[in-house]
C-alpha cells in the first residue's frame, strides 16, 4: 500500500526536532526524506523482500537518503547551448532543417566560449557533442572545472550536419556543482575558419 502523508507534518517531528531552524528548509526535507523511506520500505515489503535483507543496493540508497548524501543528481544529463551561464566571443543561433534539433549555435570566434553549471556525482562519465562537421571548422574543447576532459576537431572535406563526438572515461572524483566550459581551440591546418557549430551535449554516467 502506499505511504500515506500524514495530514500534519508535526504527526512526524515536532519543533525539538530543529530548535534552531527558521526558514523551515531543514524541516521540511527531513520530513520528506521519512516519506521517501515509508515508500521505499512499503513498495519492498509488497515485493515480499525486508529492505534489511537481499537488497544491499536499496539499503544502501535509504541509508544515503538518511545521512543527506542523495541530494545530488547524477547518472544522466543533457545541456542545450542556451542554457549557457557565461559567454565569450560572438555567437549566433543557426537554423535549418537539416540539423538535428533545427538549429545549432554557432562561432568563428578562437578562443570564445559558452560555460554551464550542472550538478554531476562522482563517478565516470561519457561525453557526447553533436556537431557539425565541414571544411570551414574549428576544435572545440571541453573542460569540467578548468581541467580539459575532451577535444574534438569538427573539421571535414564534407559536410555532416548531425556528428556524434564522443569522449569515454571522463572521471569525476568528487561529486557537486560543476562548471562545464566548451571553448574553440584553434583548427586543423586544413580548415578555412574556426567556426564551430553544435546543438547539444550529453553526459551519461558509466560507473
Amino acid at each position: 500500500m502506499p505511504y500515506e502523508f500524514p495530514k500534519y507534518p508535526d504527526a512526524i517531528f515536532d519543533d525539538t526536532d530543529f530548535p534552531n531552524q527558521v526558514d523551515n528548509t531543514d524541516w521540511v526535507y527531513a520530513w520528506l526524506v521519512n516519506a521517501l523511506k515509508e515508500e521505499l520500505q512499503a513498495c519492498l515489503t509488497e515485493l515480499g523482500t525486508d529492505p534489511k535483507g537481499e537488497h544491499a543496493d536499496v539499503k544502501a540508497r535509504i541509508e544515503a537518503i538518511e545521512e543527506g548524501e542523495d541530494k545530488i543528481g547524477e547518472g544522466h544529463i543533457t545541456i542545450l547551448p542556451w542554457s549557457y551561464v557565461g559567454i565569450s566571443g560572438n555567437w549566433a543561433k543557426q537554423v535549418s532543417g537539416n540539423y538535428y534539433l533545427y538549429s545549432t549555435i554557432a562561432s568563428a570566434d578562437n578562443g570564445g566560449y559558452l560555460t554551464f553549471q550542472v550538478c554531476l556525482g562522482a563517478g565516470t562519465y561519457s561525453l557526447m557533442l553533436m556537431v557539425a562537421k565541414g571544411a570551414n571548422k574549428g576544435i572545440v574543447d571541453i573542460d569540467i572545472d578548468d581541467t580539459e576532459v575532451a577535444s574534438f576537431d569538427t573539421y571535414d572535406v564534407g559536410s555532416i550536419n548531425d556528428y556524434r563526438c564522443i569522449q569515454a572515461n571522463i572521471e569525476i572524483s568528487t561529486g557537486g556543482v560543476k562548471t562545464i566550459k566548451v571553448r574553440i581551440d584553434g583548427k586543423n591546418d586544413d580548415s578555412t575558419n574556426y567556426r564551430i557549430d553544435w546543438n547539444y551535449m550529453v553526459l551519461y554516467r558509466t560507473a
